[in-house]
């Protein structure tokens, strides 16, 4: 961000070109932990939930971001002995059995506790870093002579934050018509749909092969085309229902849109994230 001051500085016009909405979401795609769209920043100071493991020193990304799913080991669990914890439970008398559930309960909320307090310090100070990087960000688009958007959609966004509509103009990408014209579309049996892009949670590749997981395999297919360079995501990926009837093309080069486009009958954009502007759709359209 202080490129912008710093061009300004030795008297450089400055252009920024807007083609996601980083200036506002550290994320990039504007989605919170879960995937959901996210309605804005409010000054960086939703953000602290969102990516508490930058906040400070911690490399515990997880610290505040969906707690329900982390395992809470309560103090007597820890400091009981296995062994002697058994015994305990498996004796004749059940009241030994009731005062151990109840000293469970209680030793579980009070270790809650202690870490709930940690994690409102922790959020305090992220909520405080992000509301100090959305100011940055701010400054940063007001000092620039002009912002352009790929499109409206993306203008308006930016002009929620008070930025003025007319120090942004929209300019969309161009695209070689020639280029597609020219291919037909093959003809198969079945119907033949495609993904076409990178292999990301926000690209909503899990929904679309979840969603075709019930579709019999002689009725229509489903090529991916795209790479995923997340080894982890890949393993995740094959393991949805479905995936056994997925047929991966692996990456592919944008000069071959064209035939790879003839070779399907409909592609599938299932994006998590408002798009900023869809290369794909585009192309599938010419």
């Amino acid at each position: 961000m202080s490129l912008v001051e710093a061009a300004r500085n030795y008297g450089a016009p400055v252009v920024l070109t807007l083609h996601d909405y980083w200036y506002f979401c550290p994320r990039i795609q504007l989605l919170n932990n879960n995937c959901e769209v996210c309605s804005g920043p409010e000054g960086g100071t939703k953000c602290g939930w969102c990516i508490p493991g930058f906040s400070d020193d911690s490399n515990d990304t997880g610290l505040l971001t969906a707690p329900e799913n982390r395992e809470q080991k309560s103090v007597v669990k820890r400091m009981i002995p296995r062994g002697l914890k058994h015994r305990l439970k498996t004796m004749l008398v059940p009241e030994i059995e009731d005062l151990w559930e109840l000293r469970e309960e209680i030793a579980l909320l009070q270790s809650r506790n202690l870490e709930l307090k940690h994690d409102v310090e922790r959020l305090y100070r992220a909520s405080s870093h992000y509301s100090q990087r959305f100011g940055c960000a701010l400054s940063a688009l007001n000092k620039a002579y002009h912002l352009i958007t790929p499109s409206n959609f993306v203008k308006d966004k930016y002009a929620t934050l008070g930025i003025a509509e007319s120090r942004i103009s929209t300019i969309t990408h161009g695209l070689d018509i020639d280029r597609f014209g020219m291919k037909e579309k093959t003809q198969a049996d079945i119907i033949r749909f495609g993904y076409f892009g990178g292999l990301f949670k926000h690209k909503g590749v899990e929904t679309l092969i979840e969603a075709f997981a019930n579709i019999p395999a002689d009725r229509a297919s489903l090529h991916i085309f795209g790479d995923c360079a997340n080894r982890e995501y890949k393993t995740r990926l094959a393991t949805l229902p479905g995936f056994e009837k997925v047929i991966l093309r692996g990456g592919y080069s944008n000069a071959n849109m064209p035939e790879l486009l003839a070779e399907v009958d409909v592609v599938v954009v299932p994006s998590l994230w408002e798009e900023t502007f869809n290369l794909v759709v585009r192309e599938a359209f010419l």
